[in-house]
């Protein structure tokens, strides 16, 4: 997102040029647990402060910050707000980027742990229901698809809008 790949690791966030296939920066320090981009802006999540920050990807700081509740499992961006999942409580909290309130709270699955935006939709991958879930950015509504064992990860195809799950085998 924002024309590079964004890795945070150990409160360092990297910014990578995917053209030239180089680091581009890295600043720090920035604590947190996820990191998502777009609309604009770089999305961190820190589960121990319990902080949503805004960052700008261009000077690299931090635009803005808001505590929110819950617990801060998983970041997401798209649709016009920010997603963050609280995996404990089952909920995605709906994020207006400008003011970075929570405007809705959506009911999920009960072992949601990985989640992208793509394809027009929230995606997320719950293991413990051996499912993905979908939400609606507009009406707030979700569907439950079925998939063969535990749902580890999730990703979305941006060119075709496919929907990518890691299984893994559980025995």
């Amino acid at each position: 997102g924002e024309g590079s790949v964004w890795v945070l690791s150990d409160g360092i966030l990297f910014q990578v040029d995917p053209i030239e296939n180089r680091l581009a920066r890295t600043i720090d320090p920035i604590p947190g647990n996820g990191v998502a981009a777009g609309d604009g802006s770089v999305w961190v999540i820190d589960n121990l402060a319990g902080e949503l920050a805004r960052i700008d990807p261009v000077s690299g700081r931090v635009a803005a910050s808001a505590s929110l509740p819950g617990s801060l499992d998983a970041v997401a961006v798209g649709g016009g707000h920010v997603w963050v999942l609280d995996q404990a409580a089952g909920t995605v909290a709906v994020v207006e980027p400008s003011t970075l309130s929570v405007i809705d709270t959506v009911r999920v699955g009960s072992d949601e742990h990985d989640m992208v935006f793509g394809g027009e939709a929230v995606w997320l991958a719950d293991g413990g229901e051996d499912s993905v879930t979908r939400i609606d950015p507009l009406t707030r509504e979700t569907a439950v698809f079925p998939v063969p064992e535990y749902a580890e990860a999730i990703a979305v195809d941006p060119d075709n809008g496919a929907v990518w799950v890691l299984i893994r085998a559980v025995s």
